[in-house]
């Protein structure tokens, strides 16, 4: 599976900000965007440690009673 970035598009859209607003530009919109991903996909990560933990504990309980 493509990573998001590539989904998106970023490469190209990257390219065209740095050819209109100057590669620093492009290069901080670059490095500001990897951070929010980066964040996304942490968030994504602890959501799916609390769900599992929040199953787990059910589970627990159901074998406890049984």
């Amino acid at each position: 599976m493509n990573p998001i970035s590539e989904k998106l598009g970023m490469k190209v859209i990257l390219r065209q900000l740095g050819e209109k607003n100057g590669k620093s530009v492009a290069d901080q919109c670059e490095r500001t965007l990897l951070t929010v991903m980066e964040n996304a996909n942490e968030n994504v990560n602890n959501k799916i440690v609390e769900v599992l933990e929040k199953v787990g504990y059910k589970v627990y309980i159901i074998v406890q009673a049984g």
